[in-house]
């Protein structure tokens, strides 16, 4: 094993407790340097804390939260997300915070409509369950 792979994996290990001290920098981190793994780590923060790691780690990215600190690397990093990526962000965003659900869904298209109103329902989310049943 090269520097590099150990240097990897001892990062990957502790990128949860990164994501928890601070979301924007862990994902301008992963953004800058290890960008063609983004399903792994994805992976990796699932994992961790049933999801609300991985709730923080997206929400700093699709939020616009790492674009307004880095300009270049929030974009990026942004771009490599897919429509899955965004229904699992509104899943546990669902879960854990119902009350953004709905401003989300009205400043963002990157969403399944039909899933995200079982979503709404499911969770008992009202606004965002009536915005979907009018578009």
């Amino acid at each position: 094993t090269t520097v590099h792979a150990i240097l990897k994996k001892a990062l990957f290990q502790k990128l949860p407790d990164l994501v928890n001290l601070n979301a924007i920098r862990a994902a301008q981190l992963v953004a800058e340097i290890y960008i063609e793994d983004v399903e792994d780590i994805l992976q990796i923060l699932e994992e961790a804390e049933s999801g609300l790691i991985s709730f923080n780690f997206f929400r700093a990215i699709i939020s616009g939260d790492l674009t307004k600190t880095d300009p270049v690397t929030g974009p990026v990093l942004r771009a490599t997300l897919t429509i899955d990526h965004h229904q699992r962000y509104l899943e546990l965003m669902a879960q854990f915070h119902p009350e953004m659900v709905y401003q989300h869904l009205s400043t963002h298209d990157n969403y399944r409509t039909e899933e995200c109103l079982k979503l709404s329902q499911h969770y008992e989310i009202a606004d965002a369950s009536a915005y979907l049943l009018e578009r």
